[in-house]
């Protein structure tokens, strides 16, 4: 491939006529999706949307390619979201549709929930929107249980002479945590944050269930995890991965470029990543560190986290209290984020009852698969920011 010269992608539409200044193009990737013209070729109006194909050409100067990426007829843009005044389980999503087709004249709109364990899809918002002179359409979408599962967003396109063509995207949405800067960690108001839902447990019945609320205060961040299973069994060695336990990461440099080989640095290629395990009883507990890309913080058991966080198990609602808690200095931070700082977050509860192999839910991933670049996003916002766009 030394003498491969690859062009800029051209992002054209299906049916659209494309010229280049090479006479000697010919179709090389999906060449069906060609056509040949007076002027050169034109995208097949059958051609499939997101998918590439290449028109090249080899002289004695090597070997040309320009890869070409078809457009959809009708494009979902996610652009942000805001949380709703007075409902802290609920969130406004804003989308817009871009239509890439002058004969497109309407479109449908579709958002379900996907619950993987189930393997069913639940309609929560459908509109149908029509395209006037302009060629988007914003569309708000009222959510509740924001968290509970994976997103399927669903864009369904009809027009003159146009047959109707459907995409699926799934959408991965942030996580809000709210910044209290006057409140101390014994006096979180848990009931007032929003609850965010792990999907469920798959495999054998009973199956568990884990929710969580997380928040921001001047001395550390704070998270209150519970796990509702029929049985709590706790492992309060190294190897608390194995038996019942959470498990959290954290990447403070979410966003930044990677640099890999960094030999003599102990970063995760350049980012600040860090994750600790939990597990115990209503006696004691155990903290470890299991990466330590941080300059103060190294792997093994954590004496002074596991002064800051407690464990707690309800034998008769069988619910199993996690309280975490850590310093700013834990994480790598010196002071509580700013609003509109975002960080990679993900969080792992493991389950392994009495004759029962570890299972695990995931928010976000990670963790069971190590690799801090899976982290979701999680983005700091003001507490009293309810209602307004915090998504940039």
């Amino acid at each position: 491939f030394a003498d491969l010269k690859l062009l800029p992608c051209r992002t054209v539409r299906a049916g659209e006529a494309v010229a280049e200044t090479e006479p000697d193009f010919r179709p090389f990737l999906i060449p069906d999706y060609f056509r040949r013209t007076k002027n050169g070729f034109e995208i097949a109006p059958e051609a499939a949307p997101g998918e590439c194909a290449a028109l090249s050409f080899s002289s004695r100067r090597g070997y040309v390619c320009r890869p070409y990426l078809v457009k959809k007829a009708v494009e979902v843009r996610y652009d942000s979201y805001r949380a709703v005044a007075g409902a802290p389980d609920s969130v406004l999503l804003k989308f817009t549709l871009i239509r890439n087709r002058a004969d497109i004249r309407e479109a449908r709109f579709t958002m379900k929930r996907f619950r993987f364990d189930k393997k069913e899809k639940t309609d929560i918002f459908r509109k149908d929107v029509t395209f006037g002179r302009e060629n988007q359409v914003e569309i708000e979408v009222p959510v509740s249980e924001l968290h509970a599962g994976m997103w399927h967003v669903t864009e369904t396109a009809y027009g003159k002479e146009f047959a109707e063509r459907t995409h699926t995207d799934f959408k991965e949405l942030p996580m809000l945590i709210s910044l209290l800067p006057a409140t101390a960690p014994e006096n979180i108001p848990w009931g007032e944050l929003p609850v965010a839902h792990f999907p469920p447990f798959t495999g054998k019945a009973p199956i568990p269930s884990a929710s969580f609320r997380i928040c921001a205060v001047p001395k550390g961040l704070a998270i209150r995890l519970q796990v509702k299973d029929e049985e709590h069994v706790p492992d309060l060695t190294r190897d608390l991965w194995n038996r019942d336990s959470v498990q959290a990461a954290f990447d403070f440099d979410y966003g930044k470029p990677y640099v890999p080989n960094q030999l003599h640095s102990r970063l995760f290629d350049g980012h600040r990543v860090v994750q600790y395990g939990i597990a115990g009883n209503n006696r004691e507990n155990a903290v470890f560190c299991f990466e330590d890309c941080l300059e103060n913080i190294r792997k093994g058991k954590i004496p002074l986290l596991e002064r800051q966080c407690s464990v707690r198990r309800d034998e008769e609602k069988k619910l199993t209290t996690y309280d975490l808690f850590f310093p700013w200095n834990f994480l790598g931070e010196k002071s509580m984020p700013s609003p509109g700082r975002e960080i990679g977050f993900s969080l792992l509860v493991n389950d392994a009852g009495t004759g029962l192999r570890r299972r695990t839910l995931a928010f976000a991933d990670g963790i069971y698969i190590p690799d801090p670049r899976a982290y979701g996003k999680a983005i700091f916002i003001e507490n009293h920011q309810a209602g307004k766009d915090v998504s940039k």
